[in-house]
């Protein structure tokens, strides 16, 4: 099933608002500001909205392992001979302060 180009738009809206930007129209190759979704001054924020995603299924798997134990998620993909600073981090947004709040109190 495709999405309608409305549902991405109005996603891409939402979310845009979390980091305090707003959705860039004709984002990517099309607009003249930025090739991101968004107008934030420091972020380069791309905005997916899929029906299924491998990332979405591994993620989903950790979560349910995670919840068993009452434990917050988080997802840690590494590729191989890269830095670990280059880690990425799969999570859900509404665990991303606490998430933020443990990285902080391990440094």
């Amino acid at each position: 099933m495709t999405t309608t180009r409305r549902a991405w738009k109005m996603v891409e809206s939402r979310l845009s608002k979390v980091f305090g930007a707003d959705r860039v129209a004709l984002s990517g190759g099309n607009s003249k500001i930025t090739r991101s979704d968004t107008n934030h001054k420091y972020l380069f924020i791309e905005i997916k909205l899929k029906a299924k995603s491998a990332i979405h299924n591994l993620f989903t798997k950790t979560e349910k392992l995670a919840y068993d134990e009452a434990k917050v998620p988080l997802l840690m993909l590494k590729k191989k001979y890269e830095n670990d600073e280059d880690t990425l981090l799969v999570m859900r947004l509404k665990d991303l302060k606490f998430i933020t709040t443990e990285y902080m109190v391990a440094k």
